[in-house]
Order: C-alpha cells, then structure tokens, then sequence
C-alpha cells in the first residue's frame, strides 16, 4: 500500500507546492493528451518516445510517486489514481513494487471508480500470488489484508456480490492457476480470518447464483470457527441440518446483524427478503409443495409478503393456496440432491472448457 506520509493541515499546500515543482516535468506529461495519444502497450517503445521527445528520465518515476502519495494522503484519490494509471505505460505489472498495486487498488476504489478497482483488485491479487512475493508470512498477511478491503468494492459496485463469489470459492472447473490463487485465498480466510465468511454467505443470499453455489459455500463454512455468526447458523441450519425451527428469529437476528455491519446495512431489508426466500425454497424442496398459511407461520410474515417473494422464484409457483415445485425431495434427499446437481453441472463445465 502507499505509504502514508504524517503531515500536519498547516504544511499540505506547502508540501504539495513543493513537490509540483520539483516534478513539473513528468506532471506535464502526464498530463498532455497529446503524450497519453501516443503512448502504446509496449514499455520499451514508450519510454524512447518520452526520452526522445521530452527528456524523460526513469528517475522521475520517483517523483512521481511520491507526488501521488501526497495527493493520496490529502485526499485527492482521483488526482493520485490519474498518476499512478501512469506507470503502466512505463513498467509491467510484474515490474512493480507491491505497494505501488496497493496504491493504484485503492485510489480507484476510494474514487468509486469500481471497474478500474476490481482490474487493479485482480492484479493484485495475481501479484501476491506470484514468485515475486517470496516470504510465505508476507503473502498470507497480503492475502488478509486483500480480502478485507474487497468488502468495499464488492458491496458497492454493481454485481459485485457475484464477484465475490469468483474470488472466495473455489469452482473446480476453473483453470489449474487461478483455483491454485482462489485456494490459497479461501484456505487464508478459513485459517486467519473467519469472521469474513458472513458476507460469503450473505453474497450467496443476494444472487441468482445462490443453487450454483450452495456446495462450494457448504465446504467453505462447515469446519471453521464461525458458527455463532448469524448469517452462517441460519446457513447451516437449511442446507446442513435441515432444521426449520425458529426460522423467524434467526431472520431477524441476521437482519440486526446486518444493520450494524458497515458493509450490509444498506442491504438489510433485501437480506431479510432473500432470507425469506431462501427458507421457502428449502421448505419446497423438502415437501414438494407446502401451503401458503404454514408458510406465513412459519415465518411470522403475510402470505402477500411470501407471494411477492416468490415472484424473484422463477422456480416455484402458488396454485390453489399451495406452493409448489414439479419434484418433491425428502429431508434426507435434500443434500444430495443439491450435490447430484453441482457435480452434473461441474463435469459439463469441465468439459465445455477442457474442449
């Protein structure tokens, strides 16, 4: 990450003053659209075009730099994040100094420029996984501190929740290096950090994907220390022990959970619905159809709140009072049914891909 430079309100001009002038020669190119035109995918070609033409100086990269960490420090995210975009004309990905990723990371996703983020998100996290990164304790610190800040942007841009889920699961139809990246990252979580596994499961609540994903989320959770969290023990309770007993309080008790949490307070009220959802779901599953009024007692809600639950369903439908699915699954059928599922869809995958 950038280094954070301790400056007082007092010398903030002063400092930023001093440092234009002292870089006003590699500003200027970054600035010149005329320079940004000309500028092309090869580091090489670009850096004899800038020294040719405007005495360009590798040195200066310094400079620039360090004038991005004051704009940083100040603030000034989208100032600092044009400066740092700089450098990938002039260096590799691979050629960076892990802080300088860190920098570009966060300066884009302070800005809410969230598409930029999730490429420098990417990058990142292909570089803390690489053989630049030599210390094993480095790279686990890394990979923590990467994990908590992508709660920022995968809870702000748009399908981000979907991202997550690429990034915290493990597929295995994925290719042979990027599940090795995804398993270092999923094994750091489980180890170091499990109290992260809330908003994987909550992510899981908030998608589409939520059947394609149930399995890898249920290997995910099941061995870690992170069953009194709320949003794992409602998990747990409907995919692992069937168990539908006090649904309406543990729903509740997500919700609260989710108001207090920086991240899922402004998705309280839709966790609460596809919680609803999610209970639904399995209660179908269960009974191959179950009626509107056990429904709504079961979850102490009207049965105009469950249907306009169900119409996000385009899987199970109300008929004569009753909801309904075409195939009903016993408790004891209900996981491996699910599993049955995701291993036919995982060797489809597989094969699309190995083709």
């Amino acid at each position: 990450m950038i280094i954070i430079v301790d400056l007082t309100e007092e010398s903030n001009v002063e400092a930023i003053a001093s440092s234009e002038k002292k870089n006003a020669a590699i500003l200027e190119m970054v600035q010149s659209e005329q320079i940004r035109a000309n500028l092309r995918s090869d580091f090489s070609q670009n850096a004899r075009y800038l020294t040719q033409n405007y005495k360009y100086e590798p040195s200066m990269l310094d400079g620039l730099r360090e004038h991005a960490t004051l704009l940083y420090q100040v603030g000034e995210y989208a100032e600092a994040a044009k400066l740092l975009h700089f450098f990938r004309y002039l260096m590799h990905a691979s050629e960076m100094p892990l802080s300088l990723h860190w920098g570009q990371f966060a300066a884009d996703m302070l800005d809410g420029r969230w598409d930029f983020a999730f490429d420098h998100f990417r990058r990142l996290n292909g570089f803390i996984e690489s053989k630049l990164v030599q210390s094993p304790v480095v790279q686990l610190q890394q990979r923590l501190w990467l994990a908590h800040w992508s709660l920022f942007l995968f809870f702000s841009m748009e399908g981000g929740r979907d991202l997550l889920l690429e990034h915290f699961l493990q597929p295995p139809y994925r290719t042979l290096l990027l599940s090795h990246i995804v398993l270092r990252f999923t094994c750091a979580i489980q180890v170091a950090a499990p109290h992260l596994l809330r908003y994987v499961v909550v992510a899981v609540l908030l998608t589409k994907r939520r059947r394609t994903s149930i399995r890898d989320v249920l290997a995910l959770v099941s061995d870690v220390d992170a069953k009194a969290d709320p949003f794992v023990q409602l998990f747990l309770k409907l995919v692992e022990q069937v168990d539908l007993s006090n649904l309406c309080t543990s729903i509740q008790e997500c919700k609260n959970a989710a108001l207090n949490d920086y991240f899922l307070a402004s998705f309280a009220d839709e966790i609460e619905h596809q919680s609803r959802l999610f209970v639904v779901e399995t209660l179908v599953q269960l009974h191959g159809e179950i009626s509107l009024s056990a429904a709504s007692g079961l979850l102490s809600c009207s049965e105009d709140l469950i249907i306009s639950a169900l119409s996000r369903s385009p899987d199970l439908l109300v008929e004569n009072q009753f909801i309904k699915r075409e195939v009903a699954l016993s408790a004891a059928a209900l996981i491996e049914s699910r599993l049955s599922i995701e291993k036919a869809r995982t060797l489809q995958l597989a094969e699309r891909f190995a083709n």
